[in-house]
């Protein structure tokens, strides 16, 4: 397990690996992890949100219907800093 990769997250935000485990994933929401996300009706990707303890954290993307990204904010423990 990534635990200092996860711990840094943690304390400073930023992006969370991209290739989860699922020992990783079960360890981050015992920690208050959680990630919100959708599709488009075709099927693309809509948006990607991570969360911790409730607050938006680390880095939130959005996409179009053709899979072009929108939006890439960064949130601190639900502050917008990026």
């Amino acid at each position: 397990m990534r635990i200092k990769e996860i711990n840094k997250w943690i304390d400073e935000g930023g992006s969370l690996p991209q290739d989860l485990t699922q020992e990783e994933e079960e360890h981050l929401t015992k920690l208050g992890w959680s990630v919100k996300g959708a599709l488009h009706h075709n099927g693309q990707k809509w948006y990607e949100w991570n969360y911790l303890h409730g607050m938006k954290h680390g880095v939130n993307k959005s996409w179009d219907k053709d899979g072009n990204l929108t939006e890439d904010e960064e949130y601190f423990y639900g502050n917008r800093i990026k």
